[in-house]
């Protein structure tokens, strides 16, 4: 349901006042956002949540002039079911952010999704992502994420894939300004800019572009910046 309120002053340069509430009890609300290119795969996860959608829209919208947009979306008690394989992504979560901020243009422009949260059976995944001037991206972003590779495997419909099974545990913090017009320099900056590490467990995969089944592969990794340790590669 979508609720709509305020006013349009179409005298004064089609000045606006408008706030937009709307709640859905599952994903499509954003769906229909979604790429064009991407929709038949969303659509074919069963899905169910409390997804809400507030914003504000404020000023002038017609000569040249652009209205100032907040909006404020997220979801909680949500999941994803894969029905073909049963496999869900349960207790999931975010509080999204958009603005195009006080100048109203691409370096005021800010988005945000915080509080990422997914229950993936023996799993979970916890994230958010922070992305400040449009014009000069600044992002900032931390995963947390452990996974069970079957359970990924049969939720994305990965069936090139066989006998996948170990546990993946992944960390990654990044935070660089990224200068689209030279975007190689992110480079220079890696040291300070990306951390990760990588566990894997009891890992196995088999597929057709692989040159050999890999079975039982216990690794671990730290990449900081340009420097990769590999301290764990057991076969």
């Amino acid at each position: 349901e979508f609720d709509l309120t305020g006013t349009v002053n179409t005298i004064n340069k089609m000045d606006l006042d408008l706030e937009i509430k709307g709640t859905k009890p599952n994903y499509d609300l954003f769906i229909d956002f979604a790429p064009e290119e991407i929709i038949p795969i969303l659509e074919r996860y069963k899905n169910a949540g409390k997804i809400y959608f507030n914003s504000t829209i404020q000023g002038p919208a017609a000569f040249g002039y652009s209205p100032f947009v907040n909006i404020d979306f997220g979801a909680s008690e949500a999941f994803l079911e894969n029905t073909r394989f049963g496999r869900r992504v349960e207790e999931m979560g975010f509080e999204g952010h958009f603005t195009n901020g006080g100048k109203r243009d691409l370096a005021t422009m800010e988005f945000s999704m915080n509080n990422m949260t997914a229950n993936l059976e023996k799993g979970k995944f916890v994230g958010d992502v922070v992305v400040k001037n449009f014009e000069e991206p600044d992002i900032k972003m931390e995963v947390d994420a452990q996974f069970e590779l079957d359970f990924i495997a049969e939720f994305l419909n990965l069936t090139e894939y066989e006998d996948a099974k170990g546990t993946v545990d992944l960390k990654m913090n990044f935070h660089d300004i990224i200068d689209l017009d030279n975007p190689e320099e992110v480079l220079n900056n890696l040291d300070q800019a990306y951390y990760s590490e990588l566990t894997l467990k009891n890992l196995s995969i088999n597929a057709a572009q692989l040159p050999a089944p890999l079975k039982n592969l216990n690794a671990h990794m730290i990449i900081k910046g340009k420097r990769a340790e590999l301290d764990q590669f057991e076969v």
